[in-house]
């Protein structure tokens, strides 16, 4: 049987605590940056996809063709969208599930850290 392992100084704990705040800082603004980037990227697909179904359906009506059902208007619009619109738009997409992913991370670190200084604070007082 091993010795126990010995409790961190509340010191360190609060100074991991403080480096988890300002990591939590920093990610939070990366998070806020990509959501802004998401939404500009998502916005540009949109327009493209707008700009494509209508360009579709001018096509469609000037042969005089009926027009095909929605998902397959949607589905040849998206095949005429630049490539690099999409893959933006996905890249940004990504970026948001990472940086939410990341601040996730280091709250939950954050959090047991705080729960460790909890755990020794009631041990000092049972000591004392």
């Amino acid at each position: 049987m091993s010795a126990p392992t010995p409790l961190p100084a509340p010191g360190a704990v609060i100074a991991q605590i403080d480096a988890d705040a300002q990591a939590l800082d920093t990610a939070s603004k990366s998070l806020y940056r990509a959501i802004k980037n998401k939404a500009e990227a998502e916005q540009e697909y949109e327009k493209e996809l707008r700009t494509q179904l209508i360009t579709i359906f001018d096509d469609y009506k000037q042969r005089g063709e009926r027009m095909p059902a929605e998902d397959l208007r949607k589905a040849l619009a998206h095949k005429q969208i630049p490539h690099k619109v999409y893959a933006d738009y996905i890249v940004a997409v990504a970026e948001v599930e990472a940086m939410t992913a990341r601040t996730r991370a280091i709250t939950a670190a954050m959090n047991g850290r705080q729960s460790l200084l909890a755990a020794l604070r009631d041990e000092l007082r049972a000591a004392a």
